[in-house]
């Protein structure tokens, strides 16, 4: 866990993350500004996304949970 408060978690992704991350990014609405509509392959969003091991560094976008 990364930040927990009385509403919402903020965490590391999961590998159950993937398939809705792999959602977002095939929607050319959510990344028109981001690269430019062209959907990025599920494989290399499982490996930027879920981090190995302990969960230190990464990325920095983070999955937000309600409680």
């Amino acid at each position: 866990m990364y930040l927990e408060i009385e509403r919402l978690v903020l965490r590391q992704f999961t590998p159950d993350d993937v398939a809705a991350l792999v959602a977002l990014d095939a929607d050319p609405a959510v990344m028109r500004f981001i690269t430019n509509g062209v959907p990025t392959p599920p494989d290399e969003i499982a490996d930027e996304h879920v981090a190995p091991g302990d969960g230190e560094g990464g990325p920095a976008i983070r999955p937000v949970v309600p409680r």
